[in-house]
């Protein structure tokens, strides 16, 4: 014949629950806490592999970046919208877009640090 818990036992193990669930409230208010400054601040929760914060941004390349990026993350968007923008190995229209050769190139880069 089974015997039922005491009350004592009972109590004692609502006791414990309560204190669980008490301390699994307060991880998860800490959590949301976390959480909320992550997205106060501006950080993206999607999944990248990029190794820059600056890459897993959404960015409108038409106007000027509140916050400034790495250079190289700069270099790479430029090459990028240069290689969608105009690919010289798919120029099939030689008097619409043209190549400059290294020699052209140098002498821009002079005159681009003229203040």
């Amino acid at each position: 014949m089974a015997t039922s818990p005491s009350s004592q036992e009972q109590s004692s193990d609502k006791d414990a629950i309560i204190a669980a669930l008490r301390a699994e409230t307060q991880k998860l208010h800490e959590m949301v806490f976390k959480l909320a400054a992550r997205i106060e601040h501006g950080e993206s929760f999607e999944t990248t592999y990029a190794a820059s914060k600056s890459a897993s941004k959404s960015r409108h390349y038409n106007e000027i970046p509140d916050q400034g990026m790495s250079a190289n993350h700069v270099a790479a968007i430029i090459d990028d919208v240069h290689l969608c923008d105009f690919n010289p190995k798919l120029n099939t229209s030689s008097y619409v877009n043209v190549t400059s050769e290294p020699e052209e190139r140098a002498v821009a880069v002079i005159g681009a640090e003229i203040k």
